[in-house]
């Protein structure tokens, strides 16, 4: 529902915060690779919730929304991200 909070734990490219905003609910995401990092930061960045999304999205929207984030990785290793809400902060580990 609307304002619940998800936790992820392995936020990794942001598919599950990102799908969160986009349905209006609060998140905390978790992640300590940099790479996966700037790429959640990134995809979230881009993300504009729907009012009164209710409990469903397009299939096309998530499918998009997974190979962005697919497209954002790169190396690295030693950070974490946190988000609450909408938005997303990063913090060295």
């Amino acid at each position: 529902m609307e304002g619940d909070i998800v936790l992820d734990p392995f936020l990794g490219t942001g598919t599950t915060a990102a799908v969160a905003k986009r349905l209006n609910r609060h998140f905390i995401g978790i992640e300590r690779h940099p790479a996966y990092v700037e790429a959640a930061l990134v995809r979230l960045r881009t993300i504009r919730p729907v009012a009164g999304a209710g409990a469903t999205i397009p299939l096309d929207w998530l499918r998009s929304t997974i190979m962005a984030g697919a497209r954002q990785l790169a190396g690295g290793s030693g950070a974490a991200a946190c988000g609450w809400g909408r938005g997303v902060g990063s913090v060295g580990a």
